[in-house]
Order: C-alpha cells, then structure tokens, then sequence
C-alpha cells in the first residue's frame, strides 16, 4: 500500500468499493460500517489481502483464493487491530453512539488525532427511479422508508470527526426523489454541520468502465479551506465486456473451476462451448455428406471430389470468418 499519511472512515461501506480506490491511492482505512454480514465478511477479506500484501505473504491469500485454506485460517495471519476496523453494526440513533465509541477506540489505539476524509452514501433503493416505480406494489411506500432518512446519519459523522473533506455517492434519482426535497434537506444539512459542497453527476463509462452507470458524487470540505471539485479527464476503452469474459471455462449449474481454459488447436485459440458455433459446423457437415451420398448414387464420381473439395474450402472460410468475428487471437 502506498500510503501517502492520509485516513479515512467508510460509512455504509457495502462490500468495499468505495474503500478500493481510497486504498490504492494510498489512505488508510480506520473504520468500514456496514450492517450486511456478507459485506462485512468480504471487508475483512479485502483487508487480509492488503495486510499480507504489505507483508510480502501473498502467497497465503493465494491458498486462500485456491482452497488450500480455509478462510478462518487466512484471519488467524492478520492482526485483530487491522479486523477491528470493519464494524458490522446497522446505523441507527439507538446504535450510533456505540459506534463512535469503537472508533474512537481505534483512533486512540492507533495513535490516530484527526479524521481526514469520510467516504459512502446510504442505501440507494429509497432514491433510485426503479425504485420508486416500484412504490406502489410495496408494503411500504418508498416516500415512507426510513432510509430515506439516513442521510442524517452520515451528517452526524461529519459533525463529531470533521474531516477536511467527504465524499458522498449516491444514485442519480437522489435529486430528485421526493420533488427534490430529499437532495435540498441533505446538501442543507451538510452546510449547517461546516461544510462546502459541489456535486456533479458522473458516468462510469468515462473512467474507462465497460458500462453506462451514473452516480451523484457530493464533495465536501470545511468552509475556509479552499477546495474545489476535482475535474476528470474522460477516459474511454476500445475493449468489450466479451473481452474480460472470453478466456472463463463453461461451467454448468454446481460445476466450479479455477482455471482460465482455452485449448489450442493448430493456428486458433477455440472455445468449445458455443452452441451456435457447433450448430452451425453440424449445418455444414451434413450438407457436404449429403451432397457426398447424392452424386455417389448417381455414380457422377468425376463431380463429387471437387465439390466436396469446395465446400470443405467454405467451411474452412467460415470457421475462420467465425474466429476474427469472437475476437480469438491467432496463436504463432
């Protein structure tokens, strides 16, 4: 990890997404909440990867990923102050308090003064569109969920630890979930607590993501400081989804593998498993035998080698065309 002295607090973490990039650009994790068990146990293990990375004991994530361990096995090599940091606790007023108490735990325990970032955003189920279409089939109403009030939480995080800044993200919807009043109360709160704020709408597919996916990012920072929004330069990729899928084995229903297959034969890199092309090669080879049955009972033998010859020359052409088109990579 390479840390550049800066720390942070990751508020309805999920499975670490947000955390993903603050790590690899070199801040350091002091608490992860997060309600979902699940979640919390994928924390933990993203945190056992850093740990022995920084370690040079990769080698035991390795056998972890590979079954060689078990996972309870893979916690045992990491410290418990490191496991501490993920808190798996619902974020609510009757258990908040209990929170800040385990992180100002870890901050003393750490030698930790100052918070310097708070990154996460609350459920986006109460502010999505699909969400909210979905309303009127619900038990209760998403205007009525009480994750629409969760924002508040994250405000009162802000208000004990006073990071320089925050990062806040959230579906596009939440602008206007509400009318719009659900945005307006949030970004009234975050200015009543001390802060500044810009946000813009942001789409994945300019960082280079093989995907279409918007998001509201909010961007905080304590009044008086001088920051600003940061600007992005638009990166966008040339590769397809089929490329980070072509190289997986097929697997069928409870099947697992470990391995990314792809056997060579001759020039091509084939993958057996398309069942369009091997309906396809099927289409051919009966045609050329039975092509073959026909002029042999006709007894015009002069005709049937160079007709079969031909159609196996398309076939061959077709394969070939069927290769380039999948994008295989021709093997010297």
């Amino acid at each position: 990890m390479n840390e550049n002295g800066l720390n942070y607090i990751d508020l309805f973490a999920g499975a670490g997404g947000l955390s993903e990039g603050f790590i690899q650009s070199g801040y350091r994790p002091v608490a992860h909440v997060e309600m979902n068990g699940y979640a919390a146990k994928t924390l933990e293990t993203r945190i056992a990867y850093y740990y022995l990375k920084d370690n040079g004991e990769l080698n035991s994530y390795y056998d972890y990923e590979k079954g060689k361990i078990t996972r309870t096995q893979l916690l045992e090599k990491i410290p418990e102050e490191e496991l501490k940091t993920v808190i798996n606790k619902e974020m609510s007023e009757s258990t908040i308090k209990g929170i800040f108490n385990t992180i100002d735990e870890i901050k003393k325990e750490k030698g930790i003064e100052k918070i310097d970032v708070i990154i996460g955003g609350p459920p986006c189920q109460a502010y999505s569109l699909v969400g909210r279409a979905q309303s009127s089939h619900m038990v209760v109403p998403m205007e009525d969920d009480p994750r629409n009030e969760l924002y508040k939480m994250y405000v009162q995080f802000l208000n004990k630890y006073k990071p320089r800044m925050f990062v806040f993200e959230n579906v596009a919807g939440i602008k206007s979930a509400r009318g719009g009043q659900a945005f307006k109360n949030l970004q009234m709160y975050m200015k009543r607590v001390g802060y500044e704020i810009c946000y813009d709408e942001l789409n994945a597919h300019d960082f280079g993501v093989l995907q279409s996916r918007k998001r509201v990012i909010i961007v905080g920072w304590l009044k008086g400081t001088g920051y600003d929004y940061p600007s992005f330069e638009v990166i966008h990729s040339n590769a397809e989804v089929w490329d980070l899928l072509k190289d997986l084995p097929a697997l069928n229903p409870g099947d697992e593998a470990r391995e990314h297959t792809i056997p060579v034969l001759n020039k091509y890199k084939i993958i057996y498993t398309y069942s369009d092309f091997g309906l396809y090669a099927g289409c051919w080879i009966l045609l050329i035998f039975y092509t073959y049955s026909i002029y042999m009972s006709m007894g015009k033998f002069f005709l049937t080698a160079p007709i079969i010859a031909y159609l196996l020359y398309l076939l061959i052409k077709k394969i070939k065309e069927w290769l380039e088109k999948q994008g295989i990579e021709f093997v010297e």
